[in-house]
């Protein structure tokens, strides 16, 4: 089956890839893609950049879904071109046309449609177990019946006593013992240059350990 995402708005400042799917999946659930295949569209999705694109279409998995697309355009021909084993001369400017050829037709007909609000997306974090347990670092862990899902509440407990977190808590101003820096769906460079911007000329506390891990 196929289900089209359209994410449109702008995005919130530090509001980077991984939010962005961890927001989606908070809204539909760690397996709420079972059975489709995903195509992400809408300006916040065309704004990004192929790393970012790549961050989302590989999280795809997260809620279920056999796999993750975008469409093709300008941003990506620019990525492609003059790569080592990308195409050349001609022959990429041949291919090209026929790549622009591979977005959805306009009306084209879905299994289902989600439509998500680019500015309601924050910097996300996840409270659970499993990565449909994601709130804004703003918000307060949700309560047992707060759950859209009455079958939920036995992991959802579960989870909340596996982390040491409280229902209705705050995230916000939680101790902190260890930072692990990376990206389950591969690392990429802007993400390091990111946090390097971020630490540069500051030391962590010395009862916090920290990892740079460039892959995981």
């Amino acid at each position: 089956k196929t289900m089209l995402i359209e994410i449109n708005g702008k995005l919130s400042k530090g509001v980077v890839a991984k939010d962005i799917i961890l927001y989606i999946i908070s809204k539909l659930s760690a397996s709420g893609a079972t059975g489709y295949f995903v195509e992400y569209a809408g300006d916040a999705i065309r704004n990004l950049s192929m790393e970012a694109r790549m961050t989302i279409c590989n999280m795809s998995i997260e809620m279920g879904a056999r796999g993750g697309l975008i469409a093709p355009d300008e941003t990506t021909f620019k990525y492609i071109n003059g790569r080592r084993f990308a195409p050349q001369g001609e022959t990429f400017d041949r291919l090209v046309e026929q790549w622009r050829q591979l977005n959805s037709d306009a009306g084209a007909q879905y299994d289902r449609v989600e439509k998500f609000d680019g500015t309601d997306i924050g910097p996300m974090i996840t409270y659970g177990t499993n990565p449909g347990m994601g709130i804004k670092v703003t918000d307060r862990i949700p309560t047992v019946n707060e759950l859209k899902d009455i079958s939920e509440q036995t992991s959802f407990t579960k989870s909340l006593d596996y982390m040491g977190l409280e229902q209705g808590s705050a995230i916000l101003g939680k101790s902190v013992d260890y930072v692990f820096i990376g990206s389950c769906t591969n690392a990429r460079i802007e993400d390091l240059r990111m946090v390097a911007s971020i630490v540069k000329g500051k030391k962590k506390p010395s009862n916090v350990e920290v990892w740079v891990v460039p892959g995981s």
